[in-house]
C-alpha cells in the first residue's frame, strides 16, 4: 500500500515537472509545488523531497534568485552525501551551475556543471532524458571551454555527440555539439590520432 502511494506521488510530481509553464499557469504550478513541499509523504521520502525542492528552485530561477538558491541548496543537502538519487542530484547541480553562471561566478558554475556531467558520464542508467543528459554535458563543456580546460570540454562534447542520434530531429543541441566539437579540436591542438 505504501509503495502504491509513493508511485502515485512520483507520477504526480513527474507530470507537474513536465507541464509547460506559461504566464497563465505559472502561479498555479508554483502553488502546487509549495503544497507538495509541505506534504508529509513528500517530506518523508528523500527523492520526492529533493525533486520538489529542485522544481521549486527551477520555478523561482527567473524571478527570485535568492529563493531559487534556497530551495536548490535544501535539495542538495538532502542528496549530496549519498550515492543514490543521481538524477535529481544532477538536475540540482545543473540548476546551481545555472545560477552561479547568471551571477558571473564562472568557477563556481564550472564546479557544479562538471559534477552534473560526471554523473551523466559515470552512470549510463541514470534516469534522465537523453536531452537532459546532452544539455548537462554541453553546459559543462561550454564552462570548461570558458576556463580554457579544452581537453575536458572535448570529453564532454564527445559524450554529447554520442547522444545526438537519440535527440529529436533538428534539435538546437545537435548543432551546438558539432560547433563545440570543432572549437574544442581547434583550441586544444589535439594531435590527429586523438581525434575520434
Amino acid at each position: 500500500m505504501e509503495s502504491d502511494k509513493l508511485l502515485a506521488y512520483n507520477k504526480a510530481i513527474d507530470e507537474l515537472a513536465t507541464k509547460p509553464t506559461h504566464p497563465n499557469n505559472a502561479d498555479s504550478i508554483l502553488n502546487t509545488w509549495k503544497v507538495f513541499n509541505r506534504d508529509a509523504v513528500v517530506l518523508a521520502d528523500t527523492n520526492l523531497n529533493a525533486s520538489v525542492k529542485y522544481n521549486l528552485g527551477r520555478m523561482y530561477a527567473q524571478k527570485n534568485v535568492d529563493s531559487s538558491k534556497f530551495y536548490l541548496q535544501q535539495g542538495l543537502e538532502l542528496v549530496e552525501q549519498g550515492s543514490d538519487f543521481l538524477a535529481v542530484k544532477a538536475r540540482i547541480y545543473t540548476g546551481m551551475g545555472n545560477l552561479a553562471y547568471s551571477e558571473t561566478l564562472e568557477h563556481q558554475a564550472n564546479y557544479y556543471y562538471n559534477k552534473a556531467a560526471i554523473i551523466v558520464l559515470a552512470d549510463s542508467t541514470v534516469k534522465l532524458s537523453d536531452m537532459s543528459k546532452a544539455i548537462m554535458l554541453l553546459s559543462a563543456s561550454q564552462s570548461n571551454k570558458n576556463l580554457q580546460q579544452y581537453s575536458l570540454a572535448y570529453k564532454m562534447d564527445l559524450a554529447a555527440f554520442k547522444l545526438m542520434p537519440k535527440l529529436p530531429p533538428n534539435s538546437v543541441n545537435q548543432q551546438k555539439v558539432l560547433v563545440q566539437l570543432i572549437i574544442d579540436i581547434y583550441k586544444s591542438n589535439l594531435p590527429d590520432k586523438d581525434v575520434e
